[in-house]
């Protein structure tokens, strides 16, 4: 844990001014939409992330292209939209590997107040260069799987979950896991400063079976917001969540 919290107050330092970054490259002249079929790429939080489009697991949702983008202070948008009673969602993927170490985002959402049926996920998945433990991930998610009484917090490894209520104090939360060959430790905090007076999500997983379950590197970062099974939002109603940045700090000293 001491090495965790070194490791935390690096990446304060080492990420200042990263979250400005806001060029959005599109493979074509058009806007990167879902009939187009051509590829979008955005770049965010100095990295360049391809954005899903078309029709994808999970369940029956239709990701369109133009429901993520980047605005002009570089803060990541996804949003779940409505056209012609049809419903579509949004997913960014890292074209960039990752390995062990501590990935962090900042959210600006009120993420507690997601409809039922609405999934706000941030995730590593094993990349295509790696075939062993393909098919298991690391995830945060908020959602309550079309559940009312359901925890909306839940920290996965693929298949163990872990889930939590919470509540906001405000917009701005950070949600993190720090991951090795041994064990991954997941935390979520009130603000965009984390301290330990501002947890409020704390899960370490380390189980006998780790090798089996937790995923291998490398792995590419996925951020989500879908609907669970594909069903429309209870109340009807789009919604958006921002992500202020995300950051990979790569563990270099031996634990």
């Amino acid at each position: 844990m001491r090495i965790f919290w070194i490791m935390i107050i690096l990446s304060q330092i080492l990420f200042i001014g990263v979250v400005n970054s806001s060029i959005t490259v599109h493979a074509s002249p058009d806007n990167g939409s879902l009939e187009s079929g051509s590829p979008k790429y955005i770049w965010f939080s100095g990295y360049e992330w391809k954005v899903k489009s078309g029709h994808y697991a999970p369940g029956k949702n239709e990701w369109r292209a133009d429901n993520a983008w980047v605005d002009i202070d570089g803060y990541l948008h996804l949003k779940i939209t409505q056209q012609a009673g049809n419903w579509y969602c949004a997913e960014v993927t890292s074209l960039k590997p990752f390995g062990y170490g501590v990935y962090q985002f900042q959210v600006i959402s009120q993420i507690e107040k997601l409809d039922p049926n609405m999934v706000f996920g941030l995730f590593v998945y094993p990349s295509e260069e790696k075939e062993s433990n393909k098919d298991n991930e690391i995830d945060i998610e908020f959602a309550q799987w079309g559940k009312l009484d359901a925890p909306r917090g839940n920290y996965t490894v693929t298949p163990d979950v872990y889930s939590f209520p919470f509540s906001l104090e405000g917009n701005y939360s950070i949600h993190q896991f720090a991951w090795d060959s041994q064990q991954v430790q997941f935390q979520s905090f009130h603000g965009h400063m984390p301290a330990k007076k501002t947890e409020f999500g704390n899960y370490l997983y380390i189980p006998s079976d780790y090798g089996k379950t937790a995923p291998v590197p490398p792995v590419r970062v996925h951020m989500n917001f879908w609907l669970f099974l594909g069903d429309a939002p209870l109340d009807n109603e789009e919604r958006e969540v921002v992500i202020r940045s995300f950051k990979f700090i790569p563990y270099t000293l031996s634990k």
